[in-house]
């Protein structure tokens, strides 16, 4: 069961195409295809810098056979190119502003040293990937430096980042036939050179599509059964416009903290970019969650939930600090629940086991409104809440403990994520009401997500005022 939780947790917020050869040679899709070993299997992301005391690629090794019996089979490494320091947001920078693709970050070690690292691994059946920034690269970068005609550049000639907010990168320009050669190569020779299993494509979804369909059979030519994972936004773009750049890793509870701890909470990342979200799942007992519940679960903590509301909200360059950090419960639990549905209504959960998942926590949730006013309203004890929970949910009873004790401490706070999500349910629905064929759900959420976490009389104004600008805009079209 451990490693099936890590593997839907990983799953949950990837996506995957494979291929394969025919008998004439040609290199054809297998749509969503996913290897047993993958699909079963325990993703484990690595950030050289953080995961040991060495901070490079000999600290990984001696935990090899760790992971190992953890069930981890893929080793996912963040990028490990140099990072740029022109314009760089924090002292060290973000590993996503790549400075040279053909290179290893120094402070990693050698070339030879992530081949004995990807070597020890291959011995363990574990496969490696490597994180590729195909969208843009850092101010300071080789290719900017050789080619800065393979960037996209404004009206008055000037290099631009993907947005406004991205100042520490530049953005990469795919209409260039140079560049998507250079592109194309480049990943191929990671493959040959390093024998690598697959890379982890960041933000996939910023690369024209029919580059990573023309890259594709060149990369399984050099690696049979080459695997190319990518962030889960395929669909989300028809319910976003506004996305983070920050990126979210799934990491264990940390031991100590496990009896207390719920059974998965989200940590933001860093302001400056240099550390992703993390999505944190209990281990105290792993069959607490079970498999069918774990994609909802992802959705909830990662994306489109926590992950996405609070790293946008940290992104906003717009609005002052302490707007951008301001915690309102009903807002980013609100927030999280109403993205459960929305992973559901978006087609991420075809599985029926999925749903079924997705409706357990449903019915969690409308024991928590019991529970929280039973315990605040009509002075139950703790042993009549943990009764009432154990026998409407069929939770186990260290998660019951777990949850009943942190609503014993935190009045109402079970009430707030239900109202929070009610309340972004019932302006959803107005606004449909109101704008009939004119309602773009894109639009909507922008708004929400536009102004950071605020309370939700505050956000039920700013939503009816602009429904009344939107409102006069319909009337004016023909």
């Amino acid at each position: 069961m451990r490693s099936r939780l890590f593997a839907l947790l990983g799953l949950a917020a990837l996506a995957t195409t494979s291929w394969s050869r025919a008998a004439d040679g040609d290199v054809t899709a297998a749509a969503h295809a996913i290897p047993a070993w993958l699909r079963d299997g325990v993703i484990y992301e690595v950030f050289p810098r953080a995961f040991s005391p060495q901070g490079n690629f000999q600290g990984v090794i001696p935990q090899l056979d760790r992971l190992k019996t953890l069930g981890v089979n893929v080793l996912w490494f963040m990028p490990i190119h140099p990072m740029g320091k022109l314009k760089a947001k924090g002292t060290l920078g973000s590993p996503y502003a790549v400075r040279d693709y053909d290179a290893i970050n120094p402070d990693y070690g050698t070339p030879e040293d992530f081949k004995r690292l990807i070597a020890a691994a291959h011995q363990r059946g574990m496969k490696v990937f490597i994180d590729i920034v195909a969208n843009h690269t850092s101010w300071d970068a080789v290719l900017l430096r050789t080619h800065p005609d393979w960037y996209t550049h404004d009206a008055v000639g000037q290099i631009i980042p993907p947005n406004p907010d991205w100042v520490d990168v530049a953005d990469l320009d795919y209409s260039k036939p140079a560049l998507r050669k250079y592109m194309s190569e480049m990943l191929v020779r990671w493959l040959r050179d390093y024998d690598l299993d697959g890379f982890r494509c960041d933000y996939a979804s910023g690369v024209p599509t029919d580059f990573w369909d023309s890259v594709r059979p060149q990369l399984e030519r050099a690696h049979p059964g080459v695997i190319l994972l990518a962030e889960a936004d395929k669909g989300l773009g028809d319910a976003f416009d506004v996305r983070p750049k920050l990126g979210v890793e799934v990491k264990p509870v940390p031991e100590f903290a496990q009896a207390t701890a719920p059974g998965a909470y989200y940590q933001p990342g860093s302001f400056d970019g240099s550390r992703p979200g993390v999505f944190y799942a209990n281990m105290r007992n792993t069959a607490e969650t079970p498999k069918f519940a774990m994609a909802t679960l992802a959705y909830h903590e990662g994306i489109p939930g926590h992950h996405f509301q609070i790293a946008i909200a940290q992104e906003l360059a717009h609005l002052p600090f302490f707007r951008r950090i301001l915690p309102f419960t009903a807002y980013s639990e609100g927030w999280a629940l109403y993205a459960e549905r929305l992973a559901w209504e978006l087609g991420f959960e075809k599985d029926p086991l999925d749903n079924l998942g997705r409706l357990r926590d449903e019915m969690m949730r409308a024991v928590r409104l019991v529970v929280d006013t039973g315990i605040h309203a009509e002075r139950w004890t703790r042993e009549q809440a943990i009764t009432y929970m154990t026998d409407n949910t069929g939770m186990y009873e260290t998660d019951v403990v777990a949850e009943i004790e942190r609503y014993f401490v935190d009045p109402g706070q079970a009430l707030a994520y239900k109202i929070g999500e009610l309340k972004l349910k019932e302006l959803r629905a107005l606004a449909t009401k109101e704008l009939g064929d004119k309602f773009d759900v894109r639009e909507f959420h922008d708004q929400v997500l536009d102004n950071g976490a605020v309370p939700l009389d505050i956000l039920e104004q700013r939503m009816r005022e602009w429904l009344a600008a939107r409102k006069l805009v319909k009337a004016a079209e023909p």
